[in-house]
């Protein structure tokens, strides 16, 4: 009969830490989720070198929302925490030696996968 009482307690106990376990570690891991996505890329002129200082606007189709970033000197820019959607990128650059810009629209779309 000890055996019996003995067993059930190990278990009750065993129940009770898993559930505090469970409890403690839930909550991050629901924190933890985003639904966010980026877009980047690379600026480049019509002989391949890296257009530094350009402006990337990026314009959410659905919504009409705007959010722009600047070229680094490798011709990069990044745009992080988009909502899911259709996005158009707009670049435009200033030419050296001249008065006039280029720019380019170019639809992108922006997901999330989880």
């Amino acid at each position: 009969m000890r055996c019996q009482s003995t067993n059930r307690v190990v278990v009750e106990i065993g129940s009770a830490l898993l559930l505090l376990v469970l409890s403690l570690t839930l909550p991050t891991v629901v924190q933890g989720q985003a639904v966010y996505g980026s877009i980047n890329g690379t600026v480049i002129d019509a002989t391949g070198a890296a257009v530094a200082g350009a402006k990337a606007t990026v314009t959410d189709l659905n919504k009409g929302t705007k959010d722009t970033a600047t070229t680094n000197v490798d011709g990069n820019y990044l745009l992080l925490h988009l909502i899911p959607g259709t996005y158009k990128v707009h670049v435009e650059a200033v030419r050296p030696n001249q008065n006039q810009s280029s720019s380019r629209p170019t639809p992108r779309r922006v997901s999330t996968f989880g």
